[in-house]
């Protein structure tokens, strides 16, 4: 007597509806509202050049001749800044009388800005550590920020939903994002520079992702 096992096929079908309720999600959610739209449109923008300092930091810091053994140094204090920028971030935009859409915009242009300004480092490593601990600081208001600021832009009832619209684009950017910077590390390898154009272009996506939702009150105004 033979028994035969539903269950694989049935997970395929789960799975399948979800990604469908998932698209049909997307869909109204960035049809039916511009600003919420622009705001994703941000995030992709953001993650497309938000692991350059993670992947590349080292290697930036041995290009400028900083001492090996200090190296480390530069993602620690990435990492340090992090910790502090959700706290102290995190605690201001719980105050009454901030902006936390400016807020977060803010956090956005800085890191964009330090991310930028990396490749002028020379070989003292306290040059990268203040760039690192810059972007660490504010990428870590940034990620702290997200759903409160997807909460003001769509309410608390349709947060879950938002949510899911938005890692979805947010991993997309990160799945492109990622090959496109080590690609373009592979093409410029042979310059003196070799890291400046990359550090440049995808500061500047970081950037130009928190000046673009400057636009969100102007949207939110001809919707109402």
């Amino acid at each position: 007597m033979f028994c035969f096992n539903d269950t694989p096929s049935q997970e395929v079908s789960v799975a399948s509806r979800e990604s469908i309720a998932v698209v049909h999600i997307s869909q109204e959610c960035l049809s039916d509202d511009a600003a919420f739209a622009l705001f994703v449109t941000s995030n992709v923008l953001t993650n497309l050049g938000f692991y350059v300092l993670y992947n590349f930091a080292h290697d930036l810091a041995a290009d400028a001749k900083v001492i090996e053994h200090k190296r480390h140094w530069i993602i620690m204090s990435i990492g340090i800044g992090n910790c502090f920028g959700r706290v102290i971030i995190g605690y201001l935009a719980d105050r009454s009388w901030v902006n936390r859409l400016i807020l977060y915009n803010i956090t956005l242009i800085i890191a964009g800005i330090a991310t930028m300004f990396a490749p002028f480092c020379n070989y003292f490593v306290q040059t990268h550590m203040t760039y690192a601990g810059l972007f660490g600081f504010f990428s870590g208001g940034y990620v702290g920020l997200i759903s409160i600021v997807i909460v003001d832009l769509v309410g608390v009832d349709k947060l879950s939903d938002a949510l899911d619209v938005l890692l979805l684009f947010q991993g997309f950017a990160v799945v492109i994002g990622t090959p496109i910077v080590g690609t373009m590390r592979d093409a410029f390898s042979g310059s003196n520079r070799s890291y400046f154009w990359l550090y440049l272009i995808f500061g500047g996506s970081i950037l130009l992702s928190g000046l673009i939702l400057f636009g969100i009150p102007v949207l939110k105004r001809r919707k109402e």
